[in-house]
């Protein structure tokens, strides 16, 4: 039996959903089963080492009073919407809504970490393109710490 196109696209796409099901099967056992995550301060360990960091400026408030304020509810749900997302790849039940949560926990997580202090990726990208290691000085207010 010869696979079409169409079964051959579907079939790596079901293989693509279910490792980024089990990445985030990964990524959320040990906050789901281990209680230093979620009881024992990592949340606000790693709140607290995004903001010595250099968060974005409007974030900090939010972080400080909103986060911080919420600690234990936000690492539990943190911890049980990465394990939520995982089983809905994994097993192929509520994939589209599984698909809006994960963008959601990462464009966050961008937001607060990946995207500021020294290695924010848009000055890296502006200073490897020109040559010039002064190329990401405009950018300062949007890279906090770039």
């Amino acid at each position: 039996m010869e696979l079409n196109r169409a079964d051959a696209n579907t079939r790596a796409l079901v293989g693509l959903r279910v490792a980024v099901g089990v990445l985030f099967l990964i990524f959320a056992q040990y906050k789901v089963f281990g209680s230093q995550f979620t009881l024992g301060g990592g949340f606000q360990f790693w709140i607290d080492s995004f903001l010595k960091a250099g968060a974005y400026p409007f974030m900090v408030p939010v972080l400080k009073g909103f986060v911080l304020g919420h600690a234990g509810a936000i690492a539990f749900l943190a911890a049980y919407g990465e394990l939520a997302i995982g089983l809905a790849l994994v097993f192929g039940v509520l994939v589209r809504a599984a698909s809006g949560g994960g963008p959601c926990l990462h464009a966050d997580a961008a937001v607060r970490v990946e995207l500021s202090g020294p290695r924010c990726p848009v000055v890296a990208i502006l200073r490897s393109v020109t040559g010039a290691s002064g190329a990401g000085d405009v950018l300062r207010d949007f890279c906090p710490g770039g």
